[in-house]
């Protein structure tokens, strides 16, 4: 029987990877529009059915650390997937996780760098890898410097040089790869003009070839450099690694690779970007999971209900272990400021902009320790109330 298949939306290419004997994801455009038109649209430009039972969602590390940013990201794509288009069950990941449970089939256990240079920018984390158990350490996002910008550059440093560059032209310089690394590698040590004005990828179009100078090359790729440097530098905090790994839309790139070696002390293994998803796939198997995030105290919210035609004073549970608490009567609120009771204790929390009415209401907690209260209008229209709160135990604050 096959499993649940495995989704990473992504900013620019969609990718799917369902459960059968290759497990190879299929990548598709990303849908404009809202998440349900965009997860719909990737399953149907993918020609694999819309899952009704189960699905795993591949995510920024951001969705799933705890903060009120990353909550609502999530929280809007779990409303589309598990209210608006049905599914039952979702189970989660991060991407770069999942890139590192891809990887660790083959490599094993270890600490591990992951950087990926998306379409918008360039994410990067440490995780610990002990068997079956995948620990998020530290997580760096850097908008702005992925395969997008870098394009734009390119395109630009040519501009009012005859033909336009090649629209995929990354194609082609793939299969230019060892004089590519020879010459930057030269272009970076040396930074003379001889090596600077070296050509480093040829390109045949209607009107000749072009070429793609060593200097133009380094210049465009400046923003991305820093932001690898960066980001490295900020989750690995001077700690060694085990393994690097570079992915992403430039994780072909020769300045890619050798930023990341200098930046992790290792030389990177290059991932194909639908790694991602093949390593969601292992977590909708339960073969790999997340480890669990610190443990939070228990969050209960203080309510009244009538039984048997009297008013009595009940504590419902809101659960970290499910998006909302259950209840067998609707809730319904009409104050902007809620008492919850976490760990015992007291604590009032403010709700801007509540729709007053029936509503769900929900924790989130993240691998980072932090936690969110979300309130959700019943009826699924409007946006959802979502702010931090503080739930860890009182030893720990």
């Amino acid at each position: 029987m096959r499993g649940s298949p495995a989704l990473d939306p992504g900013s620019a290419i969609a990718k799917v990877a369902v459960d059968d004997v290759s497990g190879e994801p299929i990548p598709s455009p990303a849908v404009d529009g809202d998440w349900r038109a965009r997860v719909s649209g990737a399953f149907a430009a993918a020609g694999v059915a819309l899952p009704a039972d189960s699905i795993c969602l591949v995510v920024p590390e951001a969705w799933l650390d705890g903060s009120v940013d990353g909550t609502i990201a999530q929280e809007s794509l779990r409303h589309a997937c598990e209210d608006e288009l049905g599914i039952a069950r979702i189970t989660w990941t991060s991407q770069l996780a999942a890139v590192a449970a891809w990887a660790a089939q083959r490599r094993g256990p270890g600490r591990y760098l992951v950087c990926d240079i998306g379409a918008d920018g360039v994410r990067t984390a440490a995780l610990e890898v002990t068997g079956p158990v995948i620990a998020i350490m530290a997580a760096h996002s850097s908008a702005g410097g992925g395969w997008r910008d870098f394009d734009t550059a390119v395109r630009s440093a040519l501009t009012g040089e005859g033909d336009p560059l090649l629209a995929d032209w990354y194609g082609p310089a793939r299969k230019q790869e060892r004089r590519a690394r020879f010459v930057l590698d030269k272009a970076v040590a040396e930074a003379t003009p001889q090596w600077r004005e070296s050509w480093v990828y040829e390109f045949t179009g209607p009107r000749g070839t072009r070429k793609l100078l060593a200097g133009q090359v380094i210049d465009c790729f400046a923003p991305t450099q820093q932001r690898i440097r960066d980001g490295a530098a900020d989750v690995l905090n001077g700690r060694p690694v085990d393994i690097a790994i570079l992915t992403g839309g430039l994780g072909w790139f020769p300045l890619a690779v050798a930023t990341l070696a200098e930046a992790a002390g290792v030389d990177p293994e290059i991932e194909e970007p639908g790694a991602a998803a093949r390593g969601g796939l292992l977590f909708a198997r339960d073969t790999v999971r997340l480890a669990p995030p610190p443990a939070l105290a228990q969050v209960t919210l203080p309510m009244h209900r009538i039984e048997n035609g009297q008013l009595e004073e009940v504590s419902l549970p809101l659960p970290w272990s499910e998006p909302f608490a259950s209840l067998a009567d609707e809730l319904v609120l009409d104050d902007p400021v809620l008492t919850v009771d976490i760990g015992g204790q007291p604590a009032t929390v403010q709700l801007p902009q509540l729709i007053s009415g029936p509503c769900r209401i929900g924790v989130r907690r993240g691998w980072t320790g932090s936690s969110a209260l979300v309130v959700r209008p019943a009826s699924g229209a409007g946006a959802p109330v979502v702010v931090g709160i503080d739930a860890r135990a009182a030893s720990d604050r």
